[in-house]
């Protein structure tokens, strides 16, 4: 039998026994950026299926919403940052092979594309708004940009859709590429991060939703995106107990450890197969209270980006 004796003068309570670096500031932002990414990806389909005079409160006024949750979760990262005042170095340069370089280029480009998608759709989803300004008619500046939004809005919307997707699956993607930490090294969590930010809006959006056959339609949508989250999942977990011993290591974070019931019980359990159910029986007549519903969706959410951020920091591939 060989021992290993490991001698470190690393005194760092940051690092050891474990990764401590990341705190509440990163999960809330993945939560509220999956959101962002949503709006943007929805009422882009939307605008782009010929959808926006039927479903008025998921174009303009969901793109508002996401620019205010991108917004917030950028002012939550903003925290985080060890060296507050060289933010600005992130646009200094752009590094091809960085999912940090890329997210922060891909947050850059949403503010411009949601803006002028919502200016395209100020027409449908804020019609009074507009009247009361009275400046986006007319020969004006302003008016001669909305005309030329309203003119581009297909291909603005088409530009959203990949700038939407990019953004929700890019925050998956920062992690999977974190090799040193076995919990985040998979593929899957940059679709599972983009299933996830779209499950998590609609279920926001049903909350406002009045007219009847909008909100079977999407909450028809969201049960299939729980079902694909779901399956996403059980691929995920199948990839610790079939992986190395390192990776049955890192699972067990979930499957006996210390992250087990908020794995199991809030995400899985109350987050998505709970939801469904409900789903499942408002759609055959059944009376579900809809706000229960989609909280549930949007706690799971945020408890997935939780559990990520702090069990991935607590595995490695060296046991001390």
């Amino acid at each position: 039998m060989t021992e290993t004796l490991i001698i470190s003068n690393k005194v760092n309570h940051l690092i050891d026994p474990q990764l401590s670096i990341w705190g509440w500031e990163v999960p809330v932002y993945l939560f509220l950026g999956g959101l962002a990414a949503g709006a943007l990806v929805v009422s882009s389909l939307v605008i782009l299926f010929g959808k926006e005079e039927q479903y008025k409160n998921a174009t303009g006024r969901l793109i508002f919403w996401g620019l205010l949750f991108l917004s917030v979760g950028m002012g939550a990262l903003f925290l985080d940052l060890e060296y507050k005042v060289h933010v600005w170095r992130f646009y200094t340069a752009f590094e091809l092979k960085s999912p940090m370089s890329w997210g922060s280029w891909i947050l850059m480009i949403f503010y411009p594309v949601s803006f002028l998608l919502m200016i395209a759709t100020s027409k449908t989803s804020f019609s009074q708004l507009r009247a009361r300004l009275g400046v986006f008619d007319g020969e004006g500046v302003f008016a001669k940009a909305t005309q030329w939004c309203e003119l581009k809005k297909n291909t603005l919307a088409k530009v959203g859709v990949v700038t939407g997707a990019s953004l929700g699956g890019y925050t998956g993607v920062l992690l999977s590429a974190n090799s040193a930490r076995p919990f985040w090294n998979s593929s899957i969590l940059g679709v599972l991060f983009l299933v996830s930010g779209l499950s998590t809006l609609i279920a926001f959006h049903l909350l406002f939703v009045r007219n009847h056959e909008e909100h079977r339609v999407f909450a028809r949508i969201d049960m299939g995106l729980i079902v694909f989250e779901l399956a996403l999942l059980g691929f995920w977990v199948l990839g610790f107990l079939n992986g190395s011993e390192i990776s049955q290591r890192a699972g067990h974070a979930i499957m006996g450890g210390n992250y087990t019931e908020l794995f199991w019980i809030f995400v899985v359990g109350l987050g998505l197969l709970t939801p469904l159910v409900m789903e499942w029986l408002e759609e055959r007549g059944r009376k579900i209270p809809v706000v229960l519903t989609s909280l549930l969706i949007l706690c799971g959410g945020l408890a997935l980006r939780i559990l990520m951020v702090y069990a991935g920091q607590e595995t490695g591939w060296i046991t001390y």
